[in-house]
């Protein structure tokens, strides 16, 4: 837009070394740039906003062609337009490697990527919601048959896609038109498009990027928690001082481990009982479980990985208590891993191990589907499943009822090794650390 290509590693430092060259700016670059501007802004305030991108790009190409400035760069000096369309290309198999692969698919991963931010960052006019996999499969479908014609893969553009809405994109067939002007530019207009100063792009991108500035949002975002502030900051700082991919990859790497561990610090454990009323009150979790008594715990949070080593630290401990009953209630799990059926595992025969039971309630069937196939846990006398139902509380209320009446019927359960449970992941039963016995006298 000045006529200037900052020097620097990163977009701070070209920011500054443009700042620090303001004489090497080109004036006439500058003149047309901010003429673009001031004409695109001033449209975009009328009735002709939707022409507004048209104007701006008109009239400093008319003014430039009038005046001659030779010094303003133009199009044609960044990119010829070729004339016609490519020809049809089939794809070179011998080619085919290793390292090709893993390129492409690293290159598809910061597409994909790409794409799916930009296709949450804009909202669909019509109010309906984004399907991200539908844009991704829209995406990934034009790439193949882009390359088809030597095209080059592509993803979601910010930039790209404030450009449009700022121009009055009201819908997705608005890329289907822009293929079609596309065409017609390449094959009839070619010459034309060349001249177009470049300062003139530059200040439609700057409106763009503008127009993509939402202060509400990053407003709400920084009052939401420490968390979200955190990973904003982070990815805004990211993709000023690295390349986009570079900075998309921070982001992601950041969302997981912020993911982490939130998932760690979400899990709570809470007592179930009822008052005099038949009312449900939720009361603290007994720090150990109560002899010979029927406990029902309620689980919030999400138990995939360090959700559920968090849920083993919380719940009660079984160490030296007898005839001890657990009512799990698990409605609000849609999903199981390894590490919960693991910790479930221990956890049951904790208890059976004292004479006790484990109670699974408000199971979906899923779950259940998958607590069978992993073979781990004993479904017959250690852990008992009681399925969901439409009814909350329904199936709650029916394995606790069901444990109550084990324990009343004084039925024994077979005991096995009682084992120290330690925090983490580590089981060992009583005794293993001791000395062989010719050590111990």
């Amino acid at each position: 837009m000045v006529g200037y290509s900052p020097e620097g590693p990163n977009e701070v430092a070209q920011f500054i070394d443009l700042l620090a060259n303001i004489g090497s700016w080109n004036l006439s670059a500058v003149v047309l740039g901010v003429l673009a501007l001031g004409l695109v802004l001033l449209a975009n305030r009328t009735r002709f906003s939707t022409w507004s991108t048209l104007v701006g790009l008109a009239v400093p190409t008319l003014l430039l062609v009038l005046v001659g400035w030779q010094s303003v760069e133009q199009v044609v000096d960044v990119s010829p337009i070729p004339a016609g369309l490519p020809a049809l290309s089939l794809p070179d198999l011998g080619l085919i490697s290793l390292e090709l692969v893993l390129a492409a698919a690293a290159l598809a991963a910061v597409i994909a990527i790409q794409g799916a931010g930009v296709s949450q960052s804009i909202d669909n006019p019509d109010g309906s919601k984004v399907n991200v996999s539908t844009d991704m499969s829209a995406q990934g479908m034009g790439n193949i048959v882009s390359g088809l014609f030597s095209g080059i893969p592509v993803g979601g553009s910010v930039g790209q896609t404030a450009l449009v809405v700022s121009a009055g994109a009201k819908s997705r067939w608005n890329e289907i038109f822009c293929g079609i002007w596309m065409l017609v530019i390449i094959l009839l207009l070619g010459p034309v498009i060349e001249v177009v100063p470049m300062a003139a792009l530059g200040a439609l991108m700057v409106v763009a990027a503008i127009a993509s500035i939402n202060l509400r949002d990053v407003v709400s975002i920084m009052r939401t928690n420490l968390t979200a502030a955190a990973g904003f900051a982070v990815t805004l700082l990211a993709s000023l001082l690295f390349s986009v991919p570079v900075a998309v990859f921070t982001g992601v790497a950041l969302a997981i481990v912020m993911n982490l561990v939130r998932s760690y610090r979400s899990v709570t454990v809470r007592e179930l009982n009822r008052n005099e009323a038949d009312q449900l009150v939720e009361s603290d979790a007994p720090e150990v479980l109560p002899a010979g008594q029927v406990t029902v715990l309620n689980v919030y949070g999400d138990l995939f990985f360090s959700g559920a080593q968090t849920l083993n630290d919380r719940l009660p401990s079984t160490d030296g208590v007898e005839r001890a009953v657990v009512v799990l209630r698990m409605r609000d799990v849609e999903n199981i891993g390894a590490t919960l059926i693991d910790l479930l595992d221990d956890y049951s025969e904790d208890l059976h191990a004292g004479g006790g039971r484990l109670y699974l309630s408000g199971i979906r069937d899923v779950v259940a589907e998958q607590l069978r196939r992993s073979g781990k846990l004993d479904l017959t006398d250690e852990v008992i499943i009681t399925p969901a139902t439409d009814i909350l509380g329904e199936s709650t209320r029916q394995a606790r009822a069901e444990a109550q009446a084990w324990l009343d019927s004084g039925l024994p359960a077979p005991r096995k090794a009682r084992r120290v449970r330690v925090p983490g992941r580590a089981v060992l039963p009583e005794g293993a650390l001791q000395p062989p016995k010719e050590y111990r006298d």
